[in-house]
């Protein structure tokens, strides 16, 4: 804190211009981060992920007074996001409008969660404006939360809300008091709504009270009122999510699997190979900054003759960063672990919501490195876990690597190549090169570290340009044709969505997003045989057609056709 009463006029007027000057720093790197948002996002015009976006959509739709649809035994989601979406159904949108509205609902998010991570990082790093500015801006400017703020999920709402329940737990622990418990307990409660893999950072939060009512830091009546607070509004939030999923999907679905999700997670091998696979899409896509970070928060726990080369500030808030960090890792990895896709093994999109922070976190080390051996002992322990780690997953899992993946999911890796999963040794080279460059580049230029951070910012804004280049436009199967869907069938009517080998499932989660009055559900039967009057299915069934059924719609841009039946 700046001291006014003893200040000359001339320091008083030096002190305001660089407040300027920080002000203005801060509103330019607000509008980067908008533009490149809006930049990512220019051709997000339809739904194209199923079931995450059609079930964020249809909850949406229920939320603003409308009919969602049927999700049928889809996966279930958090519903903030959905909330947040709601009003743009309740102001009457076109279908189209809702969708560019959702987008656009993301894009004003992300300054959020800057103006989160840049706090955090002045609290946390001996990082001051404009540097802290510069390494937020680093740390939001990503591949993958750039191209994944372009759908209708909750992605950048997850980054937010885990950047708030760090921020509201750091100023609890620098001064424990009740009003900054109940904000926490709030904050962890909607970072929970947003998406339950946030529950164990529920738990983190719930055990940081006892804590502090143990150790009379905080009074242990404030702190049982606090944990109280949170495990209401989880439990409040969980009965209002069971209530809407009753309303939108089948019984039998995903909505009872935790028991074995759970189990899966829990089984030591996959999990550590999970671990493993994570650690290394982490280090890999961020040229090493996410391992410094790791190796800062880790530098907090040694004697403090030697914390003056950790590059954070000394104190509780990095005990509960590293703490909530973990939680959020360990979940990413135990969901993950044991996953039939490729993808699955190196799994990046969950750690999207930790990953800025470590990056601005890894920033602050390189930045304020003092000698020469430690660039060299932190680049050395850093390209030597991702060496181990590549090489790992590559030897034992090299089979599972080389099938399809989903790209979506692992979107900063794809900043590197096209090639994807396949070639993990080559990224395991490409990435141990990158951060062995990027700690000469800093050895080299230790004395200005202000230049360090700046190259970091065109660093990771040239990898966020070549992921996002590499993903605008790709979203095939446009389903806007099913607007002409809305009336064909009457509204009391279910239209029955045959499924087999030659219809995608996609039709079934998205048309009733544009035709809200056609009631879909899932069958695999020959309900043609029974006479139904309306089928969904492919238009070349000529079973269907024998059958005595004419097509009355089709869609140009997928193999689904509207069946009535003409008896």
């Amino acid at each position: 804190m700046v001291d006014m009463g003893h200040m000359s006029a001339r320091e008083s007027a030096e002190h305001e211009a660089a407040r300027g000057r920080s002000v203005v720093a801060l509103l330019a790197a607000v509008a980067v981060v908008v533009g490149v948002r809006l930049w990512a996002t220019q051709l997000a015009e339809f739904p194209y992920i199923v079931a995450d976006e059609t079930a964020y959509l249809s909850m949406g739709r229920l939320l603003g007074g409308g009919d969602g649809w049927n999700l049928g035994r889809a996966a279930t989601y958090g519903p903030a996001y959905s909330l947040l979406i709601a009003p743009w159904t309740a102001l009457g949108l076109s279908p189209d409008a809702q969708y560019r509205a959702a987008i656009y609902t993301n894009v004003a998010i992300a300054p959020g969660a800057f103006l989160l991570l840049e706090a955090l990082v002045r609290r946390l790093t001996r990082l001051e404006r404009p540097w802290s500015i510069v390494a937020a801006l680093a740390g939001t400017l990503t591949p993958s939360l750039a191209v994944l703020s372009g759908y209708a999920w909750s992605d950048s709402l997850a980054v937010f809300a885990f950047l708030l329940v760090v921020y509201a737990c750091v100023r609890l622990v620098e001064d424990p008091h009740v009003d900054r418990a109940g904000a926490a307990a709030l904050a962890a409660v909607f970072a929970y709504s947003v998406h339950g893999r946030f529950a164990p950072a529920a738990v983190v939060v719930l055990v940081l009270f006892g804590v502090l009512g143990w150790r009379l830091a905080l009074r242990r009546l404030d702190a049982l009122l606090a944990a109280a607070v949170l495990v209401a509004g989880v439990v409040a939030v969980s009965m209002v999510s069971g209530a809407i999923y009753g309303r939108l999907y089948e019984p039998g679905g995903q909505v009872r699997q935790t028991t074995s999700e759970l189990g899966r997670a829990l089984r030591p091998g996959p999990l550590l190979l999970s671990v493993s696979g994570q650690v290394w899409y982490l280090l890999v896509t961020t040229a090493g900054m996410a391992g410094l970070g790791v190796i800062a928060l880790m530098m907090v726990s040694l004697p403090r003759s030697r914390i003056v080369s950790s590059g954070l500030e000394r104190g509780p808030g990095a005990w509960i960063t590293a703490a909530l960090i973990a939680a959020s890792f360990l979940c990413s990895a135990g969901f993950m672990a044991d996953r039939p896709g490729p993808d699955h093994l190196i799994y990046g999109r969950y750690n999207d919501a930790i990953v800025g922070l470590l990056i601005s976190l890894g920033l602050a080390r390189l930045a304020t490195a003092g000698s020469p051996r430690r660039h060299v002992l932190d680049a050395g322990a850093v390209m030597a876990v991702t060496a181990a780690t590549g090489l790992l997953i590559w030897w034992l899992r090299g089979d599972l690597l080389a099938q399809p993946y989903n790209g979506l999911t692992i979107r900063s890796l794809l900043a590197l190549g096209r090639e994807g999963t396949d070639r993990v040794v080559h990224y395991t080279v490409v990435g141990v090169v990158l951060t062995g460059l990027v700690a000469c580049f800093a050895l080299a230029a230790r004395k200005r570290p202000g230049t360090v951070l700046v190259v970091m910012v065109l660093l990771a804004g040239a990898g966020t340009y070549r992921g996002v280049d590499r993903t605008l436009g790709v979203r095939g199967g446009d389903p806007r044709a099913a607007i002409r869907l809305d009336g064909l069938a009457p509204s009391d009517e279910r239209v029955a969505y045959v499924v087999g080998p030659e219809i995608s499932g996609k039709g079934f989660y998205r048309y009733p997003f544009y035709a809200p009055d056609l009631h879909l559900y899932r069958t695999a039967a020959p309900v043609w045989k029974r006479g139904v009057p309306w089928i969904m299915a492919s238009p070349t069934r000529a079973d269907i057609q024998a059958a005595g059924y004419e097509i009355v719609w089709t869609d140009p841009n997928a193999d689904h056709a509207l069946w009535r039946s003409t008896r």
